[in-house]
Formats: C-alpha cells, sequence, structure tokens
C-alpha cells in the first residue's frame, strides 16, 4: 500500500472512530457540561473546526518547496496527537464557540469536511511531503505532517468523548 493509500484508510479510519464515538447520543447528553472542560457537543464543534481549518490551510496556503521536510517528524506527530495522557491547549481559533446547536449539526459539519479532505487528498497530484504551510501549534509542518494530524485528530477526541461518556455513565444507546 503507498503513502496515499495509507493516509486515505487513517482519514476513513479516524472518521468511523469519531462517529462510533458519538453513536446513540442524545442532544441533551451531548449538551451536558461536565465539571471542568468540555461537553461532548463541545468536543465534536472543535473537531469540525479543526478539520475544517486544516484542510483549507493546506489547500489554500500550502505552497511548495524545493526539498522534502524530514520524515522524522512524521511518526512522532501521529502520536502525539492522538495521545490523551499529553493535555494539550486549543488555539483560540479552534475552541469551541457555540458555532453549532446540536451535536448532530457539529457530526455532520466534520463529515462533510472530512470527505472533501479525502477527496482533496484522492485527487491530489503533489507530493504532500513538498508542501509547506504554518499550523498554529507546531510551526512549519509539510502536507503530508498536516494529514496526519487531521487523522489523528478525531482520534484523541473519540477518547475524550469515551472518557465523558464513562464519566457521565453514558453508555451508547441502541436502536
Amino acid at each position: 500500500m503507498n503513502d496515499r493509500d495509507q493516509l486515505l484508510e487513517k482519514l476513513n479510519s479516524g472518521r468511523d472512530e469519531f462517529l462510533a464515538s458519538v453513536e446513540g447520543m442524545t442532544e441533551e447528553q451531548a449538551a451536558a457540561k461536565p465539571g471542568t472542560g468540555w461537553s461532548i457537543l463541545e468536543c465534536a464543534e472543535h473537531v469540525a473546526t479543526v478539520e475544517e481549518n486544516l484542510r483549507r490551510r493546506l489547500m489554500e496556503r500550502a505552497t511548495p518547496t524545493e526539498s522534502e521536510m524530514s520524515r522524522e517528524r512524521e511518526a512522532f506527530i501521529a502520536a502525539a496527537a492522538a495521545n490523551r495522557g499529553r493535555k494539550i491547549q486549543a488555539p483560540e481559533v479552534a475552541r469551541p464557540c457555540g458555532r453549532f446547536t446540536t451535536l448532530r449539526e457539529a457530526v455532520e459539519c466534520f463529515c462533510r469536511n472530512r470527505e472533501q479532505t479525502i477527496a482533496y487528498i484522492a485527487s491530489c497530484q503533489d507530493d504532500l511531503r513538498r508542501l509547506t504551510t504554518a499550523h498554529p501549534m507546531i510551526g512549519a509542518a509539510s502536507g503530508q505532517e498536516i494529514i496526519i494530524l487531521m487523522m489523528a485528530h478525531p482520534i484523541r477526541h473519540a477518547a475524550q468523548i469515551q472518557e465523558l461518556r464513562q464519566a457521565q455513565a453514558l453508555v451508547p444507546r441502541h436502536e
């Protein structure tokens, strides 16, 4: 399997993992605020916002470079981005602000954005490692690194949602 196919597979599986984390939730459960931190709705808003912002950053602001950026950071970024053990403060632009009033709206927005990301990767002819753009937290990043962040980000928040569900004893509801 080539790099592009692996990216597409992981983008799909990350989407599926995020969707599974919110499956069966009521809007009331999603909006419930924990003692500290974000509600599940706020997590979903954040995931949707980040997906859109990173895709746009890659598609609209990435510039070609002569040489490939180092591949050494890619594995580190993949592991760190999905790891809930290390708390990361979201940049202001990615913090929840009430953009969505329902979990359904946030999830639909994420899914639309993820489909656009997948379509971009499937049709992109550029070498993603030879594209550079700025990321608000890690600075200069290759297109490959941006996609790796996009793959891992929903997985990180799926784990957060599972933590919130467990804390609130919200088991998935199957109908």
